[in-house]
């Protein structure tokens, strides 16, 4: 058919081989639950002229959407689970309005009860949700707080630290410093004015021609 002519693809066989490809597709997609893909078909094939088939198909594939919404409605009808009644009402609702609502009809009392109470359902999911969010930011926070708290610790014994340290460091600087300022105990004589030499002092202009003494 595609490399045919247009003269030739408007011909009764070939307008019946391509409704036969048509319905042969739509059986594909109705294996897969693909409904939009059975509906394209069904309506190339009734285009093509087998209507009475493409509406068997139609008809079959509107069987199975029907029974896909009473299970996922009795599903949700019997879930105890929250978050999977919402899921189950959800599919049946989506394919109800999809596919079995007349456009433009008013809901009937079987999808109004369920969109009610696919409405309350997740109302309550909605409270839920916020206060596991409140509990969640509530416990970053004590979080936060405890990690500043343990921080501001670190950074207390830190400086703590360093406070004796440095009270430590001048300790010995002034022990040093008095060590220095102090004569040694084994000195003899101390030099107060002069240089020593030997165990005496002499002037520091003069040159000392002794040993190391007792003098300092």
């Amino acid at each position: 058919l595609l490399c045919a002519s247009d003269a030739s693809r408007g011909t009764p066989a070939a307008k019946t081989l391509g409704s036969r490809i048509a319905l042969s597709s739509a059986g594909s997609c109705s294996i897969t639950k693909d409904w939009d893909c059975v509906f394209r078909y069904t309506t190339e094939a009734t285009a093509l002229g087998a209507g009475v088939a493409a509406d068997s198909v139609r008809s079959s594939a509107m069987t199975s959407i029907r029974a896909d919404v009473d299970v996922a409605s009795a599903a949700a009808r019997t879930e105890k689970d929250r978050v999977r009644r919402v899921s189950y009402q959800r599919a049946a609702i989506g394919l109800w309005t999809k596919y079995m609502l007349p456009e433009g009809g008013a809901d009937p009392h079987e999808l109004t009860v369920l969109k009610n109470a696919n409405a309350a359902d997740q109302q309550v999911l909605a409270r839920a949700e916020a206060v596991a969010l409140k509990k969640q930011q509530a416990e970053e926070l004590r979080a936060q707080q405890r990690a500043a708290a343990e921080e501001r610790q670190r950074l207390a014994s830190e400086a703590r630290t360093r406070a004796r340290e440095e009270a430590a460091e001048r300790r010995r600087e002034r022990t040093e410093r008095l060590e220095l300022q102090q004569p040694s105990r084994s000195c003899c004589k101390v030099c107060s004015s002069g240089c020593a030499c030997g165990d005496s002092c002499i002037s520091c202009s003069k040159t000392c021609h002794k040993g190391r003494g007792c003098a300092c």
